[in-house]
Formats: C-alpha cells, sequence, structure tokens
C-alpha cells in the first residue's frame, strides 16, 4: 500500500478535528469490552456508563458513516474516503446485521479502490472474517506475508516497503491464527477452563498442531476430504471441552480421542 492511498502518519481521516469514523468505531469496540469487564468485576457504576456511550454511538455511526449507495461505511462524515478499517470495525462491533457481514467482508476484500489494511490490521481483518463465517477462507489471504517471504526476509516487517523495522512483532498474527483458526484451538470458557476446538482448514487436507495450556499441551491431528474430518485429539490431564464441525458438536475429555465425522 503507498502512502497516498494510506492514513497519513498512521493515523485515518478525521483524526486532527474528531471527525473520524474509524477511531469513533474503535472507542466503540473498546466499550464493549469494557463493559463487559465492569460487569464481570461488580463495577456497575461503569458499565451503566459504557452502556450509555455505547447506546449513542450505536446509533450516530450508522447515521454519519453508513453509506447507501455503495453499502460501505465511510471514514468520515463526508463520505469522502473509504477504507478496509471501518467496514472491519462495522462488522466487529456487530453495527451490521449478521446475515449481511459475509457480503459486506467478500466486497471489501475484492475492492482494491479502499485503503488496505497493512500487517497490523490484518489481525483485525481475520477477526472480521471469523465473525462473518468466512474462517476457511483465511489462507487465501496472506498475500502480504508471501510477498514478504519472496523479498528474503525471514521475520516480518513492520508495514510493507519502506518499513524501519523487518522483525515486528505486530505482523506475527499467523502465528496466532493457525492455531486458533486453522486448527481451531481456542479457549471454550475464561481462564481457558475448557476447551473449543472448531477447525477451518480451508483448502488443506491434512493439519496437526500444537498448543501450550497451562495444563499440559493440546494436540490435534486432522485429514479432511471434503465434509468428512478424520479427527485426533489429545487433551491433558483436567482439561475437557467440545470439538465442533459444520455446526455438529462433541464432547471432548483428558486423553487421546479419534472420531470420523460426515
Amino acid at each position: 500500500m503507498d502512502a497516498a492511498r494510506g492514513f497519513s502518519r498512521g493515523t485515518p481521516p478525521g483524526s486532527d478535528d474528531g471527525n473520524s469514523i474509524v477511531i469513533t468505531l474503535q472507542m466503540l469496540y473498546v466499550l464493549e469490552y469494557a463493559q463487559e469487564l465492569a460487569e464481570t468485576f461488580g463495577e456497575t457504576r461503569d458499565a451503566e456508563r459504557y452502556s450509555e456511550l455505547i447506546e449513542r454511538l450505536r446509533v450516530s455511526i450508522p447515521e454519519h458513516g453508513w453509506n447507501s449507495e455503495k453499502q460501505l461505511m465511510a471514514d468520515t462524515p463526508q463520505h469522502d474516503r473509504f477504507s478496509q478499517h471501518a467496514n472491519i470495525l462495522a462488522v466487529l462491533t456487530g453495527l451490521i446485521p449478521e446475515e449481511e457481514q459475509a457480503g459486506l467482508m467478500h466486497r471489501i476484500l475484492e475492492d482494491d479502490s479502499l485503503v488496505q489494511s497493512t500487517y497490523y490490521f490484518r489481525f483485525y481483518l481475520t477477526r472480521a472474517m471469523n465473525k462473518a463465517g468466512l474462517a476457511n477462507e483465511y489462507l487465501n489471504h496472506l498475500g502480504p506475508w508471501y510477498d514478504a517471504l519472496a523479498l528474503g526476509l525471514t521475520t516480518f516487517p513492520e508495514h510493507p516497503k519502506p518499513t524501519r523495522s523487518d522483525a515486528h512483532a505486530w505482523s506475527a498474527s499467523p502465528n496466532y491464527y493457525f492455531l486458533e483458526t486453522v486448527a481451531g484451538i481456542r479457549p471454550g470458557s475464561p481462564g481457558f477452563e475448557t476447551v473449543l476446538i472448531e477447525p477451518s482448514p480451508g483448502h488443506l487436507e491434512r493439519v496437526e498442531a500444537v498448543m501450550p495450556h497451562p495444563m499440559g499441551n493440546v494436540e490435534v491431528k486432522y485429514n479432511v476430504e471434503g465434509n468428512q474430518i478424520e479427527a485426533t485429539i489429545r487433551l491433558p490431564e483436567g482439561l475437557n471441552g467440545t470439538f465442533s464441525w459444520k455446526g455438529r458438536a462433541y464432547e471432548l475429555k483428558s486423553g487421546e480421542q479419534s472420531f470420523t465425522i460426515h
């Protein structure tokens, strides 16, 4: 992404005058997590305040940002700039109805006239794809990482060239998503007290992965053919959870278990 099509100095339009829909969406996204934390820890006054702000933003953002003609969220109330970023956040905050999220994600993935996400924001791009039901398409969107490998890099840069850092932590999201999305290993309850395993292997026919857990390693092996999966799961002692495939759920227990699902 060249500077002309990106965000100047890394900040979206409207940042200087307080009219950035992208930053307002980020605020909404954070407030929703803050409200959940406040409720969990009994901070009732904070939770009520966050809830009030959330409701105001959920009305004002679409009112000022949604462009009916383009069927996209704009970056500013003037609707003169559009980015993947605003639309990713609109999906993550649920401003886009669930039944419309996949269509919107396909539009922003295919429209290269939008300001494109680079390494850092692709963490959220993938999260939005997963929320929209497109997890199996994740492996088709690793182009920036393949580009870096083609340059001879053995670590990943901060952003596409020119870059000031050729080994940047925020570009390492595939290390997370290969386990969380492709292998499908994630917490099933707070504190990872249980595990949910819901693989999205995409075009892969075979997957093997190991994820560290406080109780030991979670190990998975899959052989996939169409809608059929042969799975071998090993959970450490004391850990149980759920395996999910194509909308069907199966109980998992400590130790090794194998099964075939059609």
